[in-house]
């Protein structure tokens, strides 16, 4: 009697002896005496096997002489069945225990429909979390997707891709998610403290805060250039710190005196902030910054929303202790947000990003000889007063004239933020280049003027709630556009190692309009009426038309030779 053999495990992509035409991978099996199920046949009808030669040409195994009743073909074991045509077997996931597989084509290439689980490398994890999300191969146990989580889940997976990918990108987006979140409460909590609390009045306060910002402005530009010299990471951490103690005397004011001299401190260390992070940006980002600045951009808009959310249980619990409470946490959002910088590797040397990465060579030369870039900082902050049309210009309109019911500033600030939170990412992928980047600024200022029209429609009928609504959402579409293409402009023409002072002063067009643009809104549209609204609509757009053009001027000055030269760039010490 023959002896039994052992059966061998067989690796990945072998087959049986015998195997079939167009049969995956399967497992050998061993028959007595050593023989394959086709070698077995063949000896119990009298033939002879057949050799490799045919078994690889998917022939099978003929006899040497035909048996009675005519010529019988070999048969395969009846237990062991080939897949259907066209699917595959696929090893088994040790995550969930379960064998995935799915119909694919013959010969199938990377985008054949394989099980998306089984991708190997940076991708597969992103692909599993979207497979979950839609109830793919890889959505549960046998491929099957729990019933009634498919939205939760998608939604889940969505908010999840707005994190930056591990590492030191990861940790300074908590940093900013810290900040973001003190600051949703001071800004809330900070102007009814001081009227309510401390007894100065709302114009005291107003004027107060904006000779703040105007003061701010004026450290842009000086702490960019301490950022290009010592560093950006350690210039934004001196700047965290100057934030915390000024947040922190707040609460502790009594004159307005005492206040606009702690608000001018801290306007100034929070624009240097503003400095620093945007080099930080460049050198952590490196050619995906733009994007990364974006997902930082949605997250620390999801972190105000937040906080401003909080602020409202601070003031209905209407109480001194609380107030100073909540604007201590806001001074300790600094303290933490520099902690969770100091978490990065001290020793892990900061990246310089290339600015000249998509084929641009820049020349190392201050900013302020910087014509065009200077220009399209104007232009950028233009277009950046369209913020004060959702935050200030609607939700007075329609308290000042009844054109929509109270709630409706509440609902139109609501979508903005949601809006920016979920497609400002997606928004800013379109932005792969500056030609693409002056198209959107175009764009966005076009989208500025039909919607700065829709409120002068108004008139107390039956639409002006709809009007209202479709005017919040054409802005909120504009400044998506708007600040995808200035994060591509502001980045890429920026030199490399100057980055800290280029985003420095073209933060000032940001912060020039966040000073000035309450007043124009509010001069314009307020006191002007549907005339008001059409003049803004027209301002917006003007500067805007000129983007393209003003970006492609830009992009020659840069294609120049570099220059070599022994000197630092922007002035920075030698190492």
């Amino acid at each position: 009697m023959a002896s039994r053999s052992r059966t061998r495990s067989r690796p990945h992509g072998e087959r049986r002896s015998g195997d079939f035409r167009g049969a995956g991978p399967a497992y050998v099996v061993r028959r007595p005496g050593g023989r394959g199920p086709m070698e077995a046949a063949a000896a119990r009808v009298g033939g002879s096997p057949a050799t490799p030669a045919d078994r690889s040409a998917g022939r099978r195994a003929r006899t040497d002489r035909p048996p009675r009743g005519g010529q019988v073909p070999v048969t395969r074991r009846p237990d062991i069945r080939p897949p259907a045509p066209g699917k595959r077997r696929l090893p088994t996931d040790s995550r969930n225990g379960d064998r995935h597989s799915r119909r694919v084509r013959p010969h199938a290439g990377p985008r054949s429909g394989r099980c998306r689980l089984h991708h190997r490398g940076p991708r597969r994890d992103r692909l599993r979390n979207e497979d979950r999300g839609r109830g793919g191969p890889c959505a549960g146990p046998g491929g099957m997707r729990r019933a009634g989580n498919g939205a939760v889940t998608a939604a889940r997976g969505r908010l999840t891709g707005l994190l930056p990918p591990s590492g030191p990108a990861r940790i300074f987006s908590y940093a900013v998610l810290i900040d973001s979140l003190g600051t949703g409460l001071y800004v809330v909590l900070a102007p009814l403290y001081l009227t309510s609390r401390i007894g100065l009045s709302a114009g005291d306060v107003g004027v107060g805060l904006g000779i703040a910002g105007l003061v701010g402005l004026l450290s842009a530009v000086p702490v960019g250039k301490l950022a290009d010299r010592r560093g950006s990471r350690k210039t934004l951490l001196l700047m965290y710190g100057v934030q915390a103690v000024s947040a922190g005397a707040v609460p502790f004011v009594a004159s307005l005196a005492a206040f606009t001299v702690i608000a001018c401190v801290g306007a100034l260390a929070a624009q240097g902030a503003r400095s620093a992070q945007g080099a930080l940006i460049a050198e952590i980002g490196g050619e995906q910054r733009v994007r990364y600045r974006s997902q930082l951009t949605a997250l620390s808009n999801a972190a105000v929303a937040i906080g401003s959310a909080l602020a409202g249980l601070v003031i209905n619990a209407d109480s001194r202790a609380a107030f100073v409470m909540a604007l201590l946490v806001n001074a300790l959002s600094f303290a933490a947000a520099a902690g969770v910088q100091l978490l990065t590797a001290p020793g892990t040397p900061e990246r310089r990003a290339a600015a000249g990465g998509r084929g641009i060579e820049n020349t190392a030369r201050p900013v302020l000889r910087d014509f065009p870039y200077i220009a399209l900082t104007m232009v950028h902050g233009v277009l950046s007063v369209s913020l004060q049309v959702i935050s200030l210009g609607l939700p007075l309109w329609i308290y000042r004239t009844g054109a929509g019911p109270a709630w409706l500033a509440s609902v139109i600030l609501t979508l903005n933020t949601v809006v920016i939170v979920l497609f400002q990412v997606r928004v800013s992928r379109s932005a792969s280049s500056l030609s693409t980047a002056g198209r959107l600024l175009r764009h966005a200022g076009l989208l500025f003027l039909l919607g700065c029209s829709l409120p002068a429609l108004t008139s107390r009928g039956r639409f002006d709630a709809a009007l209202l609504l479709a005017a919040a959402l054409v802005v909120t579409v504009g400044e998506l556009l708007a600040t995808a293409g200035g994060f591509e402009v502001s980045m890429t023409l920026a030199p490399e190692g100057c980055q800290g002072q280029y985003q420095g002063f073209f933060n000032l067009g940001y912060g020039a309009s966040k000073a000035l643009g309450p007043v124009l809104v509010t001069f314009l549209c307020i006191d002007h009426g549907p005339a008001g609204w059409a003049v803004l609509g027209v301002a917006l757009c003007s500067p805007a038309l000129a983007a393209p053009a003003l970006v492609r001027r830009a992009e020659r000055a840069r294609v120049t030779p570099r220059r070599e030269s022994s000197d630092p760039p922007c002035g920075r010490a030698r190492s």
